[in-house]
């Protein structure tokens, strides 16, 4: 009886995860007041076109507060279960899948208990701190079919588990929700209703389900297919002597 996201979550918990996306867009706003009137830039460039002025830096906060709301779903919703052993709520993804459950555990997001706004707000400030002075990272995201990053360097990649996880269908979990937070401040990004299906390297026999017993054929050609065309693009994006490293776990031989 679940046809989409909202099924998963009660109606008491869609009210407070609605309440807390729509606070992020007044945080953002709040932010960039508070920082023109500290005298910071005004210049009004965006984040996500490599401002560093006012505007950028509330956005900054906006999309910290957006992981935020993302955290507090996973810890709020009719999938979180009860972990006995250590007497607390156990999160929707304590491991790479949507599980079943008979009974679920609920936190008072207004609390300071585990899964509440504001434990989960402390643990994001203690990962923070856990950075230390690092220089930063940088992250791209590109079509491993066609991309050009790893030109002339080593390509290291842990590639989709054949058909043991479905990214995707797991994604739109923490995507609907960005896009309600922090969708305006990277359209590009969130254009979809949901994350892109087609294009990802995953055996899924669900996206078969018309051709009946070859479901399951079909979903390893496309699989095998895709990640054909992944490996020939490393292999001309590298140097004759390059390096090429692939962490593949799966319990069967024949995905190896």
């Amino acid at each position: 009886g679940m046809n989409n996201l909202g099924d998963v979550f009660t109606a008491r918990q869609l009210v407070a995860l609605n309440t807390l996306s729509d606070l992020v867009q007044e945080a953002v706003a709040k932010c960039e007041r508070d920082a023109l009137s500290a005298g910071v830039d005004s210049s009004g460039v965006d984040l996500n076109s490599g401002g560093s002025g006012a505007r950028a830096y509330a956005q900054a906060v906006g999309m910290y507060l957006a992981f935020l709301v993302d955290q507090v779903a996973n810890h709020q919703s009719t999938i979180c279960g009860w972990n006995h052993p250590n007497t607390q709520m156990r999160s929707v993804f304590s491991r790479q899948a949507l599980p079943m459950t008979w009974d679920y555990a609920e936190a008072n997001v207004f609390s300071d208990s585990s899964g509440s706004f504001n434990n989960l707000f402390e643990r994001q400030i203690k990962g923070f701190e856990a950075l230390g002075a690092c220089g930063g990272g940088h992250a791209l995201q590109a079509d491993a079919c066609t991309q050009t990053i790893s030109a002339e360097k080593v390509v290291s990649t842990d590639p989709p588990y054949y058909d043991n996880v479905q990214y995707s269908e797991l994604s739109d979990f923490f995507y609907v929700w960005l896009k309600r937070t922090v969708g305006d401040l990277y359209p590009g990004w969130f254009q979809a209703t949901l994350t892109d299906k087609d294009d990802e390297a995953v055996a899924n026999p669900a996206r078969f389900a018309d051709f009946g017993p070859r479901r399951r054929d079909l979903a390893r050609q496309d699989y095998e297919r895709k990640m054909a065309a992944i490996f020939r693009e490393c292999r001309r994006v590298l140097r004759p002597d390059g390096v090429l490293t692939v962490m593949f776990t799966h319990k069967q031989v024949e995905a190896w």
